[in-house]
């Protein structure tokens, strides 16, 4: 009987079963700790495209335009990719400044 093949994560040391770490070779634990901070910063992009939007429609006057609910459904759309966009860049910094040696 073979002895299974494990890997180092290459932040935290851990070891885990070879094919669990992601292409960076970081495991799941350490991958947990980033998400939720890259959420926040992905929420913060949504909420700030959706005003600006909102903001845009109000002084454009698209609320009394016949296609209202076009441009309500386009502005949605445009709030969601900024969140799913601003989520994965802010995981990317937040990862390599993770990755990066300390001064």
């Amino acid at each position: 009987m073979s002895t299974p093949h494990v890997s180092a994560c290459s932040r935290c040391a851990a070891e885990t079963p070879e094919g669990k770490l992601d292409p960076t070779g970081w495991c799941d634990a350490c991958r947990a700790e980033l998400i939720p901070r890259a959420n926040v910063w992905g929420w913060v992009a949504c909420v700030a495209v959706a005003l600006l939007y909102l903001g845009w429609m109000v002084w454009a006057g698209m609320f009394g335009h016949l296609f209202m609910m076009a441009w309500v459904v386009l502005g949605v759309g445009l709030a969601f990719l900024a969140l799913k966009v601003a989520r994965r860049v802010a995981f990317e910094v937040l990862r390599a400044r993770a990755m990066s040696p300390r001064r």
